[in-house]
């Protein structure tokens, strides 16, 4: 009922349907793989290990009923577009070194890991969710990012989250933010429309 650890890790399958009853998938199961198509198939995963899919081919995925993608899970993939629904942890890394992703729905995320969207060149524009905790350098090397809206609910927003991006709105939804961590703008030097809510502290 398990996928083992880098199970097909280099393999050059390149289309993949679960049967439902896999339960897991192991660490670094299709990394480097020629993997294009991924289909759950009424399996019941409720989390993608770390490295799961790094370096693969897969260019789109939906993680509906999963809850939880570990650390570097779709790094340096093919990755353009990733949806969830019910997805509230995010790994260290998940999509770093992701040059192709552009489409990102993680609407249910409360928790954020440190350089998610590190190096994600195609990514132009994203809502961060309610996330409770965030962590530093989320958007380091996202050179196309110019665009971002804080969902309503969102309480912080970690250390150099916008470190060197040519972010130039950030539409603040939420007023439970109580802390902009350190250096969350740093050298972001085109931003010119930012609102702070009443509820930031610090």
């Amino acid at each position: 009922t398990e996928i083992a650890p880098y199970a097909f890790a280099g393999a050059k399958v390149s289309k993949v349907t679960l049967h439902e009853n896999v339960t897991a998938i192991g660490k670094y199961a299709f990394m480097n793989a020629a993997l294009t198509t991924f289909d759950f198939g009424g399996a019941p995963i409720s989390a993608i290990e770390e490295g799961t899919f790094y370096g693969s081919k897969l260019t789109a995925i939906d993680l509906s009923g999963v809850t939880y993608v570990g650390d570097g899970a779709f790094a340096r993939s093919a990755i353009r577009t990733f949806t969830s629904s019910g997805l509230t942890e995010l790994g260290n890394g998940v999509f770093s070194g992701c040059e192709n992703l552009a489409t990102v729905g993680i609407s249910d995320v409360k928790k954020m890991g440190d350089r998610v969207f590190v190096g994600c060149i195609s990514l132009e524009s994203i809502t961060i969710p309610a996330v409770t905790e965030m962590g530093a350098y989320t958007f380091y090397g996202a050179s196309s990012l110019t665009e971002v809206t804080v969902a309503e609910g969102a309480k912080t927003l970690g250390e150099y989250t916008f470190i060197g991006t040519p972010v130039v709105t950030v539409n603040m939804l939420s007023n439970d933010i109580t802390a902009i961590e350190k250096g969350a703008f740093c050298q972001a030097a085109a931003l010119t429309d930012l609102t702070l809510p009443a509820s930031v502290k610090r």
